[in-house]
């Protein structure tokens, strides 16, 4: 067996505590920049995608909203954004964190059936 330096005994240690600090709930965060009105110019911000959880600059006018560069919207539907990149980075943590715990309730769910099934 190889063996372990302090400092990667340290290391891990650390990455343990991280992971340790990670499982707490982060208030829910509402985007709190509206689509402005018709003939009104394009609203700037940030938004989020849950599934690569990244943060991008966005812009939306009254209509439609585009992400990354901001002179014009590239994709139907006006959206809200999130004024500083902190916000939609805590809004997106806030999303993660429930969908992790949808998926360990699912998991729990069938451990729990699985030991009512499986004699004692």
């Amino acid at each position: 067996m190889p063996r372990v330096t302090k400092a990667e005994q340290a290391e891990a240690l650390a990455r343990e505590a991280l992971i340790a600090q990670a499982l707490r709930w982060t208030a829910p965060v509402e985007p709190d920049v509206s689509p402005p009105l018709a003939g009104a110019p394009l609203a700037t911000g940030y938004m989020y995608n849950t599934y690569s959880a990244a943060v991008f600059v966005a812009c939306s006018s009254s209509v439609g909203h585009a992400i990354g560069s901001c002179t014009k919207t590239t994709t139907q539907g006006a959206i809200a954004l999130y004024s500083t990149r902190e916000r939609a980075l805590r809004a997106l943590r806030s999303d993660l964190e429930r969908d992790c715990a949808l998926r360990l309730a699912v998991a729990d769910r069938a451990i729990a059936e699985a030991a009512q099934r499986e004699p004692s």
